[in-house]
């Protein structure tokens, strides 16, 4: 005769570790139109009006703010743009103090681009700040051959 008997216990489920993960948390947000992108296929240059900007900041205790900076337009949306490259400079305001991180991303005319940089801006739990992010992009069917962004926006360090 044999009995098998199994039992669901964790063995590692009492164990305690002093390790402590430092995870990314996203802090604050923007996300809208990118008003001033041209469009020179079009004999009549004309707006694009369906490129936007996309910003977030996200922050461990370790490496402080950073920002990541997204040029899109929304699936299914034409016409789409032909990114070559961006750049720029991702500031950030926090108890009096301005930390700023630099950003450049070059792309081979793609429809997205997407640069980070950490700004180093650290602070305590509850510090209220802003996020000043500015910066140019160029593409292969932008009037003049692109144009430049700035956004702002509102971080609470977790």
């Amino acid at each position: 005769m044999l009995i098998f008997t199994m039992v669901g216990t964790n063995t590692f489920a009492s164990e305690e570790s002093d390790h402590k993960v430092d995870e990314s948390i996203v802090i604050g947000s923007f996300d809208g139109n990118l008003i001033d992108y041209m469009d020179s296929d079009d004999p009549l240059a004309k707006v694009v009006s369906n490129v936007r900007v996309n910003s977030y900041a996200t922050y461990n205790t370790s490496k402080g703010v950073q920002v990541t900076t997204k040029l899109y337009v929304p699936s299914g949306v034409y016409p789409k743009p032909q990114f070559t490259s961006m750049g720029g400079v991702a500031s950030v305001l926090l108890n009096s103090k301005t930390y700023r991180g630099n950003f450049f991303k070059t792309a081979n005319g793609t429809a997205t681009i997407e640069a980070s940089t950490s700004t180093g801006a650290i602070g305590k739990k509850g510090n209220k700040g802003t996020v000043t992010v500015s910066g140019n992009a160029t593409s292969l069917n932008a009037l003049g051959g692109g144009g430049g962004f700035g956004i702002s926006y509102p971080i609470t360090i977790p």
